[in-house]
């Protein structure tokens, strides 16, 4: 799997992996089922001797994957590695130190971290002395894509992610100061719900929550449009990319056909999670003229994978072209991103809020020889000007604040003001 550092053995069970590091390889204790990519479209090429398969998640999207054929899977690699917490944690720093594409950008200077945490990792007595390290290690990366697990029996145990903006910050210390929900997770979704009901609130008209509680769209007084969007992904319980692009595309052909009189809309991704960028390109789709590069997607570690171009191009039976207000903040990340890297090249959108989050690249996943599982960027997504955004987050063109770090109010009210704000703009 170019760009990966993993191989694959595509049997009639599932897909058996193998994880290559520098000078070590072994084989991942998961096994993924042939289901994941249901619906996803291959092409093969031969070049001489030389064969390589690129994995599509639809026909107008760039690669997912690039398969390149070997002879077999070495038998070095089939054998279980040692699993000795200085072994563990000597793969760990070189899977980081292979395929992390964002050290400079996020001011990690990994290497000078190696001595202390090697030795500690030496004196660790237990699997959770070892995750404390791994945490230790990625502590300061702010990267919604780069954290570790520990898990026992298939149960997580402990996991650790180390996105960690204003916005988030706000939301953990406000999650801290109260009794009634006993978990981050809740507490965030939470939050989401308080987000939308504000802005259904608002609507005359409203869809209410669709796609498992990720889209809702209606009209905001002045005969404004409004579609608001949590996420790229699950929007159905046991859904794939395939199932998802479906859904999202019904409904936004839907909602774009009942907003077409509208004078404008307000496309909200202040609060998205991301999914799938085959999915963005659904819903960027349905604004869009005519075909324009949006952003490129390159491996810190091709090993021979090229460059994928992602183009934002008409989708669906219409398109609202009418002026778009896009509204971000720091807790929009992944394919909230992507989404608007693709939107900001429409010349009738407007760019309002708050940069986001700076966590574009898809998520590279590898297990750990032992009970650890970890995740971390390993591509470089550029615009169609050259600029790479991960680490900083995308700049909004009209800075309008929705999260405000020094107001303790701003997680409840926050999100109404800067719609209120929005609208002001489009009064003009």
């Amino acid at each position: 799997m170019l760009g990966t550092g993993q191989l694959v053995d595509w049997k009639d069970d599932g897909l058996h992996l193998f994880q290559e590091v520098k000078s070590r390889c072994y084989p991942d204790p998961q096994t993924l089922q042939s289901h994941v990519i249901d619906g996803f479209l291959f092409t093969k090429k031969q070049e001489n001797e030389k064969t390589t398969v690129e994995i599509h998640a639809s026909a107008n999207t760039p690669s997912a994957v690039t398969l390149e054929r070997v002879k077999e899977i070495p038998a070095h690699c089939r054998q279980p590695m040692s699993a000795s917490h200085s072994d563990i944690f000597n793969v760990f720093w070189d899977i980081f130190d292979l395929d992390y594409a964002f050290f400079k950008e996020r001011g990690i200077h990994w290497n000078e971290r190696k001595a202390e945490l090697e030795k500690l990792a030496s004196a660790a007595q237990s699997a959770q002395d070892l995750q404390k390290i791994f945490v230790k290690a990625l502590g300061d990366f702010n990267d919604y894509h780069t954290g570790v697990m520990h898990a026992e029996n298939g149960t997580s145990v402990s996991y650790f992610n180390s996105g960690n903006t204003a916005s988030y910050k706000m939301l953990r210390q406000a999650f801290e100061q109260q009794s009634d929900v006993d978990s981050l997770d809740e507490f965030q979704l939470t939050f989401l719900n308080g987000i939308q009901q504000s802005a259904m609130s608002r609507l005359g008209s409203s869809s209410g929550k669709l796609l498992n509680g990720a889209l809702l769209w209606g009209v905001l007084p002045g005969n404004v449009g409004y579609i608001g969007l949590s996420q790229e992904i699950d929007y159905a319980d046991g859904s794939n990319i395939t199932r998802d692009r479906a859904l999202i595309a019904a409904e936004m052909d839907r909602a774009i056909s009942a907003l077409q009189g509208t004078r404008a809309l307000v496309l909200d991704l202040s609060v998205n999670n991301g999914g799938a960028d085959a999915v963005s390109a659904e819903v960027a789709g349905r604004f869009s003229d005519r075909r324009r590069l949006a952003f490129t997607t390159r491996s810190h570690r091709p090993q021979g994978r090229a460059a994928q171009d992602w183009y934002v191009e008409p989708r669906g039976t219409k398109q609202y072209l009418k002026p778009v207000y896009l509204l971000t903040s720091d807790l929009t990340i992944s394919a909230g991103e992507t989404l608007t890297l693709m939107m900001r090249e429409l010349p009738h959108v407007v760019h309002v809020g708050q940069p986001t989050a700076g966590s574009q690249s898809n998520k590279l996943e590898k297990s750990l020889p032992g009970p650890f599982h970890v995740t971390l960027s390993h591509e470089i997504n550029t615009d169609s000007r050259g600029i790479v955004h991960e680490g900083r987050g995308i700049p909004p063109t009209v800075p309008v604040v929705i999260f405000d770090p020094a107001d303790p109010q701003a997680l409840t009210h926050g999100h109404g003001r800067a719609l209120d704000k929005v609208l002001e703009l489009i009064g003009r």
